[in-house]
């Protein structure tokens, strides 16, 4: 029986593969456009969300999750949880919120605005009719 063939491996091959292999899954900004339907969102570290005015995030469960470090949410839609436990959005550890729109949570438990550790920054503008 002949052995198997071994391939040869340079640190360049190697120094190649491992890009590949180490990229961690990030998620990523993301914008909700004027009548676009979305289900649940997640923000990591230094990331930003724009629901724009028309534009919907529902969910049985916590909708916007801004768990990350220095996330910052625009809601100029709606954000709607029907959910036990859930949260319309949840900040966490120096996010800021720009609420211009509905956030509304209904359920057990449930939460509209639910914020976590410290430095939370809740903007609400006035309405002008």
């Amino acid at each position: 029986m002949r052995p198997p063939k071994r391939i040869k491996q340079t640190p360049l091959s190697l120094l190649i593969a491992s890009a590949f292999i180490s990229q961690p899954l990030l998620a990523t900004d993301f914008t909700i456009q004027n009548g676009e339907v979305v289900t649940q969102q997640t923000l990591v570290d230094n990331e930003t969300s724009l629901i724009e005015a028309g534009g919907q995030l529902n969910a049985a469960n916590t909708v916007a999750n801004a768990g990350g470090i220095n996330n910052i949410v625009t809601n100029s839609g709606s954000l709607t949880t029907t959910g036990t436990n859930a949260d319309g959005i949840y900040l966490k550890r120096s996010s800021t919120l720009t609420n211009r729109g509905l956030i509304s949570a209904t359920g057990s438990a449930a939460a509209a605005i639910r914020g976590a550790n410290n430095d939370i920054t809740l903007n609400l503008p006035k309405r002008t009719y």
